[in-house]
């Protein structure tokens, strides 16, 4: 039961450097069946959901400080 059949293709290509993670649990399920794969750099951003009760401001200065500098 793999709910990212296709991941395997897009951490394999030789252009992805980096990869941003909505929220910690998103990174820890990914890290558990992945690992740290070299050469590529892994992100954890603050979630966006709702649940997160960080203003969405300090979301969105978070995001958008990483997405500028890719």
């Amino acid at each position: 039961e793999d709910c990212l059949p296709h991941i395997e293709k897009v951490i394999e290509h030789p252009k992805i450097t980096t990869l941003l993670f909505n929220g910690k649990t998103a990174y820890q399920f990914f890290y558990k069946k992945y690992g740290q794969i070299k050469g590529i750099t892994y992100y954890v951003m603050p979630s966006t959901s709702p649940a997160n009760t960080i203003p969405f401001e300090n979301k969105l200065n978070e995001w958008s400080l990483i997405l500028s500098n890719l």
